[in-house]
């Protein structure tokens, strides 16, 4: 039977102290260990002080792509960009992704969703590119010998502004190289 969940939408303020960064991680990771089961991702649907996000319309549209491409067998670019290969060199890292139809395009401000940590330490002097399925990350702090760690909207709350070419926004991650 197949099953299509939405992942949880970035929210900022709970009563209860709950973390909805490892719920995402886990929604996603079902999505790879059970079979027939996907995942919508609502991150740009989200709101800071309301858990119901009131943009339904987006997230009624991603459910649609995947019940056509998963259940009807419907060509559909129906998944978000999801991380795939990637390396790290001095002064970049470069990470391609799967799912991005005929280019990921940034409709916003990347700096609020991404995050870098070379060593354990964050780095906010970075530069970036988005080139067809790539997203590269250059700063003097990546060396080869450096341990960096990269978040891609990995907090509760923030914008998500990578889509692929059928505007479905990345997913949530974590990766470290």
């Amino acid at each position: 039977l197949p099953f299509v969940q939405v992942q949880l939408a970035s929210y900022q303020c709970m009563m209860e102290p709950i973390d909805f960064v490892p719920i995402r991680a886990v929604q996603e990771q079902l999505t790879r260990d059970v079979e027939h089961v996907s995942v919508v991702c609502a991150m740009d649907a989200g709101m800071p002080y309301d858990i119901h996000p009131k943009h339904k319309r987006p997230v009624g549209e991603r459910l649609a792509y995947q019940a056509l491409s998963k259940v009807y067998g419907v060509y559909e670019l129906a998944d978000s960009p999801t991380l795939g290969y990637r390396t790290k060199t001095s002064g970049m890292a470069d990470l391609e992704f799967k799912h991005c139809g005929y280019q990921l395009t940034l409709n916003g401000d990347l700096h609020d969703a991404l995050e870098l940590f070379v060593d354990g330490q964050a780095v906010t002097d970075y530069r970036f590119t988005v080139e067809r399925n790539h997203l590269r990350l250059y700063s003097a702090a990546i060396t080869e010998n450096t341990a960096l760690e990269v978040r891609f909207a990995w907090k509760p709350y923030c914008s998500d502004p990578l889509y692929n070419s059928n505007g479905l926004p990345m997913l949530p991650f974590l990766t470290t190289l």
